[in-house]
């Protein structure tokens, strides 16, 4: 069975959310984590990503301007 685990995230970069994150993923141990309104730029979630994501490669869409962002990881590529 395959678990996928969705959060609105309203902004990622503060300790407690980042620990809030590790603790969900640790727990939860999703197969498929999507992860909206990051309000990141892509390449700086997935340098942050990498502190509670390593089951595969993330992948990250920068938000525009105060809102959006998104980051599908563990999601098959084209590639796979």
């Amino acid at each position: 069975m395959m678990k996928i685990v969705s959060w609105n995230y309203r902004g990622m970069g503060t300790r407690t959310k980042e620990e809030a994150m590790k603790s969900l993923t640790r727990l939860e141990a999703p197969d498929i984590l999507l992860i909206q309104e990051t309000k990141m730029e892509d390449t700086t979630f997935l340098q942050a990503s990498k502190k509670f994501w390593n089951k595969s490669e993330a992948q990250a869409i920068s938000a525009r301007g105060a809102s959006g962002g998104l980051a599908p990881s563990g999601m098959p590529t084209s590639s796979q």
